[in-house]
């Protein structure tokens, strides 16, 4: 997709990305933006394990 169709077409172009969909965007035919949809981040706590037991805290 254009920058210019991306200006256009933006809320369309959003709603994809919501569904899973990644997007580039390119200007004179060199991709200058990529859109990825947004992952739900790991909590703190399942990521860093507790030193004794091993169990998430």
């Amino acid at each position: 997709m254009t920058v210019t169709e991306a200006r256009r077409r933006w809320r369309e172009l959003l709603d994809r990305v919501e569904r899973g969909e990644t997007m580039a965007v390119s200007r004179r035919g060199k991709i200058v933006a990529t859109f990825v949809p947004e992952r739900t981040p790991v909590s703190v706590s399942a990521k860093h394990p507790e030193p004794e037991t091993g169990r998430a805290v």
